[in-house]
This record gives C-alpha cells, structure tokens and sequence, in this order.
C-alpha cells in the first residue's frame, strides 16, 4: 500500500525540513504588483514557487510565467498554471514526470522556471494531485500525466509518463479535481467518476479497490461543484448541501462522525454552499452569502477559528471572513480570496505557505502581503506553498 507522503525522495524531504526561509518584504512595488503577474510564497525546496531560486519564502516572489494565469494549482513539490490563452506551463520537481514535458526523472530532475507542456492547447481547467496533473480541455476530455503508480492518470496503466495521456472514457467533462492519488470528474449530466488510490474508499464507489480507470461515485446526481483532498472527496449537490466521502478519521467528512466512508455521506449542518475546497485534512465551503465554513483537523490553525485549538467533524463559521470570492485548501492551511481583490490565509506557517511575512502559524485569517489586484489563488491538498495571481 502505498501513500503520496512516503514516496517523497530523500532530496526533497531534507529541502522541505531544512530549507532555508527568507523575508523580500517591500520587494514588489504597488505598481508591479497591479499588472498581471503570478506570485508564490511558501516551501520552494525543489523551485516550486517559479521564480528561478530554491529558497523558500514568507512573502510573494514572482514565478517567471510568460503571460496572464486563469488557474493555478500545486502539487507537493510542483505549480502549474492556466494560462489565459489556454496553454499549460508547469515547474518544480519531475520526480515523477509530474512536470509533463516530455522528459523523464533522468533527463530533467526539476526546473525552477515555468515552461510549457507541449501539445497542450484548448485547455479549460487544470488540477495538481501529489505528484501528478490533470487538464481538462474544451472538447470535455481529460489529460493526464506524471506519477501513474496507483493508477491516477486514468489511462489503465500504473506506470509514471511524462507526457499528457488522455484519460479512459472520459466526455463531457465539466470540472475536474485532484487529491493525493486519486482525482475525480464532474459529468455534464451530473454524476462524478473517480480514479486512482483508494485506501480511505475516497472513489465513493463502495470499495476499498483502487482504479486506473474511471469509475462513478456512488449515490451522486446534479452536482453543482468538487474538490479533492488528500484522501477524501467533496461534492457540492443541487440545493447547496455538500456530500462527502473517503478518510473521515481527523472530521474531514463533517458529518459529526470521526469515520472513513467509501460512498457519500451528507456534511451535517450546512446548507446555500457555492462552492468547495479540500486539504490535507481539512475542508472549506464558500457560501452564497461570501462567508466560509470550515471542518476538520485543526492542528495548525487551519480551521480558522481564531484561539479555538479543537479539531471539528461539523462545519464551523471561519470568525471575520465575509466578501469572499474564491477559497483555496493547502496540506495545512486555507486561502482566500475577497470582494477587495487582496488575499488573505491562515493555519500552518513553518515555511512561509500564508505569505505574511512570518513564520509563525495563524489560526485566524490574516493577509497575504505586498499583492493587490489579486484575482487568482491555488494551493493543493499536498503543498506546504501558495499563489496569488493578479
């Protein structure tokens, strides 16, 4: 059996425990940061914050993309983002081939820049599991591509490939989201298919088996929304409750129950939710209303919930945070996005993954500095890193 954190080669480990932390306070001038530009903060032992170095950081570096990002994403040592012009551009570690460039571990072990993934166009939305991506492209299929070894890119196989890979049976697809190992699909008819790892019975599909190829999710029908955690799944259902499925022993289920469950349960207590997100271990709903709930494992902070230290299996009000726009989960920590275009995160803090300027965790929202104009966030269910993009 086999879980994303224990195949972390021995480089990048000592890079996220050791590397060195620096604050560029009062780098990015208000004008600079008002033009379109991404900008990344956190752990960047294998270059994943983009901007050419491996030093991590407390505050907004640039990443070097070559034009405008629509979405970006991040998977345990690597970013990617969409540009608008629909093309992919990727960095960080290739490990796993997660980089999608056609080049294997032994040809390109990381780079530190952006640069395309080839042959990669008509793209609509990406997603960044632990050491693989997916990209969903206009025509309602999906590519692939990186660490195959529990079948998370959905092709039948389980080998790492380092260039996209349609995903098997896949059409009309209308979101799509990526956890640890596993990924799910938004249908256009509704449902949701699931693929790869499966030891938490995060496939929703009443097993334990993992899958190479899709498979549906049990008892689902007019979702609205997705998300994808480290091991657990979330769906936002017609009406605006939320059901969820997979690892449910640190609350992340929030149906007051500290349980895995391999088909959907009902998130107790929430209702008018827009949309959803998920992190290592803990989970995010925006509502209508722009305020956010929160549940989960809380022992860093990531909860929100200001002197509370208790983790929560019930979705619980994250106190202050109102006009919000867009959320976004990281391994420890959330991200948001409000009405005034800043962003603002909260939880864990060892390498600079709020963007603060500190290294001190946060268990309440406080302000990513330095970057106004803000109109894209990412993080990923696996990254201990961040981006705000303008």
């Amino acid at each position: 059996m086999s879980m994303f954190g224990a195949r972390f080669t021995a480089a990048q480990s000592i890079g996220m425990i050791c590397g060195i932390v620096v604050g560029l306070a009062g780098t990015l001038p208000a004008s600079a940061a008002a033009k379109a530009a991404l900008y990344g903060f956190g752990s960047n032992s294998n270059g994943m914050l983009g901007d050419g170095l491996s030093v991590s950081s407390d505050v907004p570096v640039k990443a070097d993309v070559s034009s405008e990002v629509k979405q970006v994403a991040a998977g345990s040592y690597f970013g990617i983002a969409l540009l608008k012009n629909g093309t992919v551009e990727t960095w960080g570690s290739n490990v796993y081939d997660e980089l999608g460039d056609g080049l294997t571990f032994e040809e390109e072990a990381q780079t530190l820049v952006p640069h395309p993934v080839p042959g990669l166009s008509g793209v609509v939305a990406i997603a960044a599991g632990a050491n693989h991506a997916l990209a969903l492209l206009s025509s309602g299929t999906v590519e692939a591509w990186g660490d195959g070894n529990e079948g998370e890119l959905g092709d039948g196989s389980e080998a790492n490939v380092p260039s996209p890979v349609t995903v098997s049976g896949l059409t009309e697809v209308k979101a799509i989201a990526a956890g640890g190992e596993s990924n799910l699909a938004l249908l256009a008819n509704g449902t949701v298919m699931s693929w790869g790892y499966n030891n938490h019975g995060q496939l929703g599909d009443g097993s334990n088996l993992s899958a190479s190829a899709p498979v549906k999710v049990s008892n689902l029908k007019k979702v609205k929304a997705i998300a994808e955690g480290a091991f657990f799944g979330l769906a936002v259902v017609n009406g605006g409750a939320v059901d969820s499925w997979g690892a449910g022993g640190d609350g992340e289920l929030g149906d007051g129950a500290e349980a895995d469950s391999d088909i959907p349960v009902t998130v107790s207590t929430i209702k008018g939710v827009k949309t959803v997100a998920a992190g290592g271990y803990q989970a995010y709903a925006l509502l209508t209303n722009k305020t956010v709930q929160s549940w989960g494992l809380n022992n860093e902070g990531q909860l929100g919930q200001g002197a509370s230290p208790f983790s929560s299996d019930l979705p619980v009000p994250v106190p202050g945070l109102t006009g919000v726009k867009a959320i976004a989960a990281g391994s420890a920590q959330g991200l948001a996005l409000l009405s005034t275009k800043e962003a603002v995160a909260w939880g864990q803090n060892e390498y600079g993954e709020l963007g603060d300027g500190t290294l001190e965790n946060s268990d309440f929202p406080t302000p990513v500095i330095n970057v106004t104009g803000v109109k894209v966030i990412g993080s990923g269910s696996t990254a201990a890193f961040g981006f705000v993009g303008t």
